[in-house]
């Protein structure tokens, strides 16, 4: 399977934008030379997410999002 072919990407994936012969964002460590620039993506989920470890199994469906992507 290809990047091409995995529509579940979301459509700020570098490997889904280079599929689509898009360029990366300039926030992408490929193309600023840093990686803590990926802070600056407005997409990130980083401290919004937990891990499934740390809920408690009756409650997991409860933590469950669905983000729409736009």
């Amino acid at each position: 399977m290809t990047a091409a072919e995995m529509n579940w990407l979301p459509s700020s994936c570098a490997y889904r934008l280079r599929a689509e012969s898009k360029p990366l964002p300039e926030w992408h460590p490929l193309i600023s030379g840093h990686v803590s620039s990926v802070f600056k993506d407005p997409n990130r989920i980083r401290g919004r997410v937990v891990s499934e470890t740390e809920v408690p199994e009756s409650d997991l469906e409860d933590y469950i999002i669905r983000w729409i992507d736009t």
